[in-house]
C-alpha cells in the first residue's frame, strides 16, 4: 500500500498540517485553521492546502473549505495513536491489521491495537475511536512492519492477524471475517508459520477454530491435520460465544451455524 511518491516528508508543512489536523480533531479545514496549526500566515497556509489537494490528501469541499478523505483520516489516526503509545510494546492488531494486510473487504471506523500492558490513550474527540487490547506476554509475537501513509508502523503479520482474530472474534466481526481473511490471504500466509503460531498461542479453543475453518475452506490440509491431533477434549465449544448454533462438528467438537451458512457469508 505504499504511496511514498505522494507522501509529505515528516518535517514538511503538509505533513505537519495533516498531523495537526488529526491531533486537534479538526474535521473541516480552512486557510485560517491551517495557518493556526502551522503558525504561519494565511497565504502560506493556502499554498500548503493546495499542495495537499493536488496530492489527494485533502478534498476541496467548497471555496476555501477542505476535509480529509475517510481512508486518509484512518491512516493519520493510526499514526497519532502509534505515537501516543510511544515506547510501550504495541502493534496494530485485529480487524485493523486485517485491513492493512488486505485480508478483509470490510471496513471499520475503530482502530485496534494490541499491547503488553493495560493501556489507555486519549485521542481527539472527533477522531476515529482507538481501542488498545492487552495480550499476555507469551502471546505477544508475530509482528512485522507496514507502511501507513508513508511511515513504518508495527502490525501483526498475516498469520498472527488470523490467530489474534480467532481469539477475539467479537472484535473483528465474527467467524465469517476470519474465513474471508484466510481466503483472501491464502497466497501470502505461510502454512508453517500459521501452525507454529497456533501451537505457540497455547489456546486449544483457538487451534480448534482455526482447524475447523481451514477444513471448511479446503486450505492447508497438513495444518488442519496437525491441529486435529491436539483435540483432546470431548466437550463441544462454540465457534462464536454469542452464536452457538445447532450444527455440531464431531471432528473438531465445535458448535456453529451450518457450514453452508458460514460459507454463504464468504460468498456474499
Amino acid at each position: 500500500m505504499s504511496r511514498t511518491q505522494n507522501v509529505p516528508s515528516n518535517d514538511s508543512a503538509p505533513a505537519r498540517l495533516l498531523k495537526g489536523v488529526q491531533e486537534q480533531g479538526v474535521r473541516i479545514i480552512t486557510a485560517r485553521t491551517a495557518a493556526e496549526i502551522l503558525r504561519t500566515d494565511v497565504p502560506t497556509a493556502r499554498t500548503t492546502l493546495a499542495r495537499l489537494v493536488e496530492r489527494g490528501w485533502l478534498i476541496r469541499q467548497s471555496r476555501g473549505v477542505f476535509s480529509l478523505p475517510a481512508e486518509r483520516s484512518q491512516g493519520v489516526t493510526i499514526l497519532v495513536a502509534d505515537a501516543r503509545l510511544g515506547s510501550r510494546p504495541h502493534y496494530v492488531a485485529f480487524r485493523t491489521a486485517l485491513q492493512l494486510q488486505g485480508m478483509t473487504l470490510h471496513s471499520w471506523r475503530e482502530i485496534q491495537f494490541a499491547a503488553k500492558q493495560p493501556t489507555r490513550i486519549k485521542m481527539p474527540d472527533l477522531a476515529p475511536q482507538v481501542r488498545v487490547v492487552q495480550l499476555s506476554p507469551n502471546r505477544f509475537f508475530g509482528m512485522t512492519w507496514t507502511d501507513v501513509v508513508g511511515e513504518r508502523v508495527s502490525v501483526s503479520d498475516p498469520e498472527k492477524s488470523v490467530i489474534d482474530a480467532l481469539s477475539h472474534l467479537d472484535l473483528v466481526g465474527g467467524a465469517e471475517v476470519v474465513l474471508q481473511a484466510l481466503w483472501l490471504g491464502k497466497e501470502r500466509i505461510s502454512q508453517q508459520r500459521l501452525l507454529e503460531y497456533a501451537e505457540g498461542f497455547h489456546s486449544p479453543a483457538t487451534a480448534r477454530r482455526l482447524g475447523y475453518l481451514l477444513e471448511l475452506l479446503g486450505l492447508y490440509p497438513a495444518v488442519s491435520s496437525a491441529l486435529n491431533l491436539t483435540v483432546a477434549s470431548k466437550e463441544y465449544i462454540p465457534l462464536e460465544s454469542h452464536q452457538p448454533g445447532s450444527y455440531r462438528d464431531r471432528r473438531w467438537r465445535i458448535e456453529s451455524v451450518s457450514p453452508e451458512e458460514l460459507l454463504q457469508g464468504l460468498e456474499s
